[in-house]
C-alpha cells in the first residue's frame, strides 16, 4: 500500500471533514513515546486546543496537560478501549462558558407574585415547570400588579428555586406593595459562567464525583476509573 506513517495516510481524509480547516502533519516528531517528549511538547506553542486520541504514557499526558495550562490552551484526551472509553477535558482554571446548557432560555407565565420579602413567584402549572435553577437570572414583562414594581422589562432578577413551580427573587423586598401580581411573563437571561477545571494529574488521583450507572454495583465506577 501507500507508504508513510498513519498521520500522513489519514491527513487527506481528515481534511475532507471540514474544508475551512487546514490539516498538516507535524514534522520532527519521530515517535509518540516519552523519548520524543520535548518535540511533542513544542507542538503546543501557538495552539488554542490540543486533542489526543491515541494511547500515551501518563507521564507524557501529564506533561502535555501542564504545558497546555501554562500556554492557555485547552487539553482534551479521548480514548476507546473495547467496550470502555474515556474523555478528559481541561480548559484551565478560568474558562468562560457563554451558554452552560445550550438550551433555549426558559419562559413561563406568571400565576402570582406575592408582595413579600423576598418576593415569591408562582408560575402557571398547566404551562409546565419553570425550568430554573438557583442562581439563574430572569426578566419580567407585562406584569399586572405590585404597584408597577416589575414594569421595567430590562431589569434583571436573580432567582432561588423553591420548587418546580415556585421561586424567590433574591434580595427583592416587595412587602410594601399594595397588591400581588396576577399575570405576566418570565424569561430566563443566559449569563456567561466561569468554570474551573482540574489538571489531568489531579484527576488521576482524585476524579471527584463518579457517575453511577448501576446502583446494584456501587464499587464499579472507581474500578473502571482505576483501570481505564
Amino acid at each position: 500500500g501507500e507508504g508513510g506513517g498513519r498521520a500522513a495516510l489519514c491527513r487527506s481524509k481528515l481534511a475532507e471533514l471540514n474544508p475551512y480547516v487546514s490539516v498538516d502533519v507535524a514534522s520532527g516528531v519521530p515517535s509518540l513515546g516519552e523519548e520524543s517528549a520535548e518535540s511533542i511538547l513544542a507542538l503546543v506553542d501557538g495552539t488554542s486546543a490540543v486533542v489526543v486520541t491515541v494511547p500515551l504514557p501518563n507521564s507524557l499526558l501529564i506533561a502535555l496537560d501542564e504545558k497546555c495550562r501554562s500556554a492557555g490552551a485547552c487539553f482534551i484526551y479521548s480514548l476507546t478501549a473495547g467496550v470502555f472509553g474515556q474523555v478528559f477535558c481541561d480548559f484551565g482554571n478560568e474558562f468562560v462558558v457563554s451558554d452552560k446548557d445550550g438550551e433555549t432560555p426558559a419562559t413561563s407565565q406568571v400565576e402570582s407574585v406575592l408582595p413579600s420579602n423576598p418576593a415569591v413567584v408562582k408560575v402557571l402549572e398547566d404551562q409546565g415547570r419553570h425550568g430554573l435553577e438557583t442562581g439563574d437570572v430572569v426578566t419580567f414583562a407585562r406584569v399586572r400588579g405590585l404597584d408597577g414594581r416589575l414594569d421595567d422589562p430590562s431589569e434583571r432578577f436573580e432567582v432561588k428555586s423553591t420548587g418546580p413551580f415556585t421561586f424567590e427573587l433574591v434580595g427583592v423586598d416587595l412587602s410594601g406593595c399594595s397588591e400581588p401580581a396576577t399575570q405576566g411573563y418570565i424569561t430566563q437571561v443566559k449569563r456567561p459562567v466561569t468554570m474551573s477545571f482540574k489538571s489531568y494529574e489531579e484527576c488521576l488521583s482524585d476524579p471527584g464525583e463518579l457517575m453511577m450507572s448501576d446502583f446494584a454495583k456501587f464499587d464499579r465506577p472507581p474500578l473502571l476509573h482505576l483501570a481505564f
